[in-house]
């Protein structure tokens, strides 16, 4: 196994580390994060409660979103760009490449009114892609973007000083990524897995909290044959 650092961690982390290759590069350079020699300066863009209240934030340009309020995820479902099932799967969701989220020490918190509404439980606080799943399990039950037809990862990713306070699923979901660093950040009530990163290549978590779900789940309506 690669070099992955994995401090202070508790409760249920699920990172698939065979595939942790080398210790990720990251540095500071006058104020902008370099990731393997690329420094990301395009963006630079505050998030308020606003900016999640008609759905996901689909980050598609490269550069720096940086939280300035606790977020509560409680989002309406008349976008154009609702899943085909109905229900937003995550808060942001990261689609393209070279991208850091500067939490500032503030929560990104599933709210129990839309938990209600998704009885299922698929959501994630920062999806690393554009849908939850790739491969054949790609939009499984329509949990899709409309305007998505394959999968579509996120590399040279931070995530810095965030918290994530409850999600019914995941904290931060990914498959496939390159260069992902989450630094800082502290998980709890979390209640499927925390972090789950299927097949990441050049990863670090570092200093991060992780507690376990004291919050129950949703309970799924039950139908009777």
């Amino acid at each position: 196994m690669g070099h992955c650092k994995n401090k202070h961690v508790k409760g249920n982390l699920q990172v698939d580390g065979t595939t942790c290759l080398k210790k990720l590069k990251v540095k500071k350079v006058d104020g902008d994060l370099t990731v393997n020699g690329k420094i990301n300066t395009k963006l630079q863009k505050q998030l308020n409660q606003n900016s999640f209240k008609d759905g996901t934030l689909r980050i598609t340009e490269s550069g720096t979103y940086s939280l300035c309020e606790d977020i509560s995820f409680n989002p309406t479902l008349t976008r154009a760009d609702l899943p085909v099932n109905g229900l937003w799967f995550a808060a942001i969701s990261i689609e393209t490449d070279d991208v850091i989220i500067e939490g500032n020490g503030f929560d990104i918190r599933l709210s129990d009114e839309y938990a209600a509404k998704n009885p299922a439980n698929v959501y994630t606080a920062i999806l690393l892609g554009n849908n939850l799943f790739s491969g054949a399990l790609f939009g499984v039950n329509g949990s899709r973007y409309p305007d998505t037809t394959s999968y579509v990862t996120a590399n040279n990713v931070r995530i810095n000083n965030l918290k994530v306070s409850y999600s019914s699923h995941f904290a931060i979901r990914g498959s496939n990524n390159t260069c992902v660093e989450i630094t800082g950040c502290s998980f709890e009530n979390c209640l499927i897995t925390t972090v789950a990163l299927q097949g990441p290549i050049d990863l670090i978590i570092d200093n991060c909290k992780f507690k376990g779900a004291i919050i129950p789940p949703p309970s799924i309506p039950t139908q009777t044959l």
